[in-house]
């Protein structure tokens, strides 16, 4: 028999075999075609180089053991692994898919292309394979755990929730904005609790996920007093909540942290805000519409479209690293495109200094927003109804009710992977831009997770 003729035989046996097959060689060509065109490093890459100890451990320790591994030409190596990693999450994804969903025909070509898109930088906005940066990864990882996720709704065992809990521990120490799939795991244990009316049967899970993150806790601790000298967890967080009430403020507000002692900071910080009219107050004279501000320009003046997240975290930040690093006061003018980026990752090297910045940053959030609490719940609400429709929020309360009204599998990866995307969305619009950078990791999974239950409902009728 001719192995072209043993192949045709092989690919009929397998539901869907043909599409696989050229799901495979898409997946071959997008390695060739995106590999040839080399790395590509952003303004993060240096953060992570250098292992600033506001970034989680994994993606740095994966950089040291290539430059180890291949010298020189580490970068390259990297980014064939990053392509190969996920590519081969999207056939893993579609292949479990295609097994319990019996997806066959050409469905499960059309969801592996779906999810591959981040790759060519058609909804990512980058990239990612290419980049010397966490989101190929971490991507890669999300589209592992909704293959595991598929899996639990299929199957009684509890293997794969402790693999599911494994994924997402390891995810959250490569890029923490990866804790969106937390409550999408827990989810599944209320799911199954529901199903089985055992509490044992969650308990394990439950348990290793609690000991993993513990474990990934320490970890990290770990890492940062070995690489920065402080027992400390990657933090980045409290300066971007803190921006949101900075913006909210008003130089009245500088009153508050006369006690404070980080206080010639904030008078820094107080008074470029209010000479580049950054307040709230200023903007409603043109825009009243704080979600649209804190998508567009920050100023007129500026000839660059700067997101303001970006200006008021470099704004702040900047000012309280130096002060509680060097006890100055910056005095230059940080609208200046390149002293502004020049501030970047490398700079703030002093982990004491940067543990302080958060701690700082933390309080300033919290003390601003005991007298802004209203203005604050009506900006989230207003960047959340900006990003969110009613029809759409309609959709997703649909989706994550219907496994409990009709529990199929379906049902149960669908809600799983709403839940999640939901989830990423409200975390990126607490701490920084809905930009396609951040919300592509459950865009494309959404997509084709919507596609798969439309197609399947529709061959299946009420069963689905």
């Amino acid at each position: 028999m001719k192995p072209s003729e043993l192949l045709r035989r092989l690919l009929r046996q397998v539901p869907g075999g043909g599409q696989i097959a050229f799901s495979l060689a898409c997946a071959l060509f997008s390695l060739f075609f995106l590999a040839k065109d080399g790395t590509l490093t952003g303004y993060d890459t240096i953060g992570y180089l250098c292992h600033w100890s506001a970034r989680p451990p994994l993606y740095p320790l994966i950089l040291d053991l290539f430059q180890l591994v291949f010298g020189p030409r580490y970068q390259i190596c990297l980014i064939i692994f990053q392509i190969s990693f996920v590519l081969g999450a999207a056939l893993y994804l579609t292949s479990v898919l295609n097994t319990r969903y019996r997806l066959g025909g050409w469905l499960v070509a059309v969801c592996f292309i779906i999810l591959i898109a981040p790759l060519y930088g058609l909804s990512s906005g980058m990239r990612i394979g290419n980049s010397v940066l966490t989101e190929a990864l971490a991507y890669g990882l999300v589209l592992v755990s909704a293959a595991l996720a598929a899996e639990v709704a299929h199957s009684s065992e509890t293997r794969h929730l402790i693999a599911l809990a494994a994924v997402i521990t390891l995810n959250s120490l490569l890029r923490l904005q990866m804790v969106f799939m937390v409550p999408a795991f827990g989810f599944l244990l209320l799911w199954k609790w529901v199903r089985t009316g055992s509490f044992q049967r969650v308990l394990r899970p439950a348990a290793f996920m609690m000991l993993a993150g513990s474990a990934a806790f320490l970890g990290e601790c770990g890492y940062n007093l070995y690489f920065n000298g402080s027992f400390m967890k990657s933090r980045i967080l409290p300066p971007c909540l803190a921006r949101d009430v900075l913006y909210l403020s008003d130089s009245q507000d500088l009153t508050l942290f006369k006690d404070a002692g980080y206080y010639p900071a904030m008078r820094r910080v107080y008074a470029e805000m209010d000479g580049s009219r950054l307040f709230s107050k200023y903007r409603h004279e043109h825009d009243a519409n704080l979600a649209r501000y804190l998508a567009s320009a920050a100023d007129p003046r500026f000839p660059f479209n700067w997101r303001s997240e970006v200006i008021f975290w470099h704004l702040l930040a900047r000012h309280l690293y130096r002060y509680l690093a060097e006890g100055k006061v910056d005095g230059e003018d940080w609208s200046t495109a390149y002293k502004v980026w020049g501030h970047g990752p490398s700079y703030y090297t002093n982990a004491g200094a940067w543990l302080k910045v958060n701690a700082a940053g933390r309080d300033i959030f919290l003390r601003l927003l005991r007298r802004h609490r209203v203005d604050y719940i009506k900006l989230q609400l207003s960047r959340l109804s900006n990003e969110v429709g009613a029809l759409e929020a309609m959709l997703l309360l649909f989706l994550l009710v219907l496994p409990f009204a009709r529990g199929t599998e379906l049902n149960i990866f669908v809600a799983f992977v709403t839940l999640a995307a939901a989830c990423n969305l409200l975390a990126i619009i607490m701490t920084n831009a809905v930009i396609p950078r951040y919300t592509f990791y459950t865009d494309e999974l959404e997509a084709a997770a919507l596609l798969i239950w439309f197609i399947v409902h529709c061959r299946s009728g009420p069963r689905c």
